[in-house]
This record gives structure tokens, C-alpha cells and sequence, in this order.
């Protein structure tokens, strides 16, 4: 019943006409990429491939820390809440515990973030076959730029194969996003009103990016820099040691566990 559940929940969370937005927020994002490519490169577009534009899209601290999480917050801030209007609990979910109910829901938001990340990479890829050439080696405009654009990486990253830091991006994004949407499906819970919880990951995503401008040794402590490879040790100068991707990844996991089990607890205490 279980996986059913999560399957159930999956698709009331992207039936939704607001997912519809998804693809035109991956289109808005890669023409602010290429336009960015092209003022870095000088109009150079044809120096660059298909790794500029994923770099650009997604390993961008703004776009990354502050722009994903604040679209994805939107998608599924609700996923609790809807149900617990009126007798939506007891008709919906007939016949589940309440701690089923509510780990179905854990599990529906590790299938929508997957969704959600797979379009915006999609939509990239799929866009970049148009756009630019595609290889399967760094562009000429990765050393015409001098690293200086703003998915840029350093010389010593540009030995390692792009799919690994492409596949690194992914995992950091993927993961990112499903432990910091557990946070405000919970929050959103605990207040029983899915615009706060909005409201609180949103400025969480913007004090988390204004931590990366002003003071870029802490951005272990800022939520959303979790999700950017540029901030991690060994891509940022200025990153603590301990800012590695895999303490971010194994970070994001302990986090949807602790949640997980905060809310498994307050499910079973409150009253619907």
C-alpha cells in the first residue's frame, strides 16, 4: 500500500496545472544562460558547447541557491497541507496509519524532485542541440574566458571528464532539493498554511545566496549553497575544507531523515 500511496501522491503533486510552469522557468533560465555566454564571450557563442551552457544553468550560485529551490518550493509546498482540509485525511487516505501517510509523502518528493530536475536538464540539453556544438571535451571558450564567467570552473576541475562534474551537479542539486523540500512540506505542516513555508524557504534561499557574496567561508552554514558545486571545497578558494560534496550530500541525506522523523512524530500527536 505503501508504494502505492507514494505513486498516488506523485501524481496529484505534478497533475497540478502550476507544473506546467516548469519548462517555461527551464526555458527562461537557459536563455539567461546563453545571453550571459554570449556577453562573456564577446558574441562568441560558437567558441562554447553544451557543457557552457549546463555550467551556466546550473552551477550559477544565484540561479542555483536562489532560483530552483524558490520555483520547486511553489510545486510542492502543499503536498501536506491539501489534505488536511475538511475531512480530506480520513476520505483520501482511507485505511493508512498516519505515519504511512505521511512517509508516503517523504517518498512523492523524492519522485517530484526527480521530475523537476530531469525538465530543467532536459529542456538544457535538448535546447543546446540547437544552439551550440556538441562535444565531448571542454569548449574553447572555457580558456578564452579565463574561468571568469559565472559557472566557470578553475584549471585544475578542467582536467577532470565533464560528465563527472556534470553527474556532481546533478547529485548536489537532486539531492539539495529533496532534503530542503521535506524542510517546507514540514513547515508547512506545523503551520497548516503552505504560503508561509513558501515565504520561509524562499528568504531562506535569498539570505543563503547574500551569505555567498558577503561572507563565501561560511557557505556551509547557508542552506542553499549545498545545491551549488561552485561553493564546495575545491571549487571556491574561500570554502572551508570541510565543504566538501560529499559532506553536502551526506548532509542532504541525514537532514530528510531527521525531518523525516520530526514530522513522523508530530503526525502522530496532532489532531486532523
Amino acid at each position: 500500500m505503501y508504494w502505492r500511496m507514494v505513486w498516488m501522491n506523485s501524481l496529484a503533486i505534478v497533475r497540478n496545472a502550476r507544473w506546467c510552469v516548469v519548462p517555461l522557468f527551464a526555458l527562461a533560465i537557459l536563455g539567461i544562460s546563453v545571453s550571459d555566454i554570449v556577453y562573456y564571450s564577446g558574441g562568441r557563442l560558437h567558441d562554447a558547447n553544451e557543457w557552457d551552457i549546463l555550467l551556466e544553468m546550473f552551477n550559477d550560485p544565484f540561479k542555483v541557491a536562489v532560483l530552483l529551490p524558490a520555483v520547486y518550493f511553489t510545486m510542492i509546498a502543499d503536498t501536506a497541507t491539501r489534505d488536511l482540509d475538511g475531512w480530506g485525511y480520513m476520505i483520501w487516505n482511507r485505511g493508512m496509519s498516519r505515519a504511512q501517510w505521511w512517509w508516503s509523502k517523504i517518498g512523492a518528493l523524492c519522485v517530484t524532485t526527480f521530475i523537476y530536475t530531469n525538465i530543467l536538464w532536459l529542456v538544457a540539453l535538448f535546447a543546446s542541440l540547437f544552439l551550440v556544438r556538441f562535444e565531448s571535451h571542454w569548449s574553447k571558450f572555457v580558456f578564452l574566458s579565463h574561468w571568469s564567467y559565472q559557472g566557470g570552473l578553475t584549471v585544475h576541475q578542467l582536467l577532470v571528464p565533464p560528465p563527472i562534474i556534470m553527474l556532481k551537479i546533478w547529485g548536489l542539486i537532486t539531492i539539495g532539493l529533496y532534503a530542503l523540500s521535506v524542510c517546507v512540506v514540514l513547515l508547512a505542516f506545523v503551520f497548516h498554511h503552505a504560503g508561509i513555508a513558501w515565504m520561509i524557504g524562499a528568504a531562506t534561499s535569498i539570505i543563503s545566496y547574500g551569505i555567498w557574496v558577503k561572507i563565501p567561508q561560511a557557505s556551509a552554514w547557508a542552506p542553499t549553497l549545498h545545491l551549488v558545486l561552485l561553493t564546495h571545497y575545491g571549487f571556491s578558494s574561500k570554502a572551508p575544507a570541510y565543504f566538501s560534496c560529499i559532506f553536502s550530500i551526506v548532509g542532504g541525506f541525514l537532514l530528510i531523515i531527521i525531518i523525516g522523523a520530526i514530522g513522523h512524530l508530530l503526525v502522530l500527536k496532532r489532531e486532523f
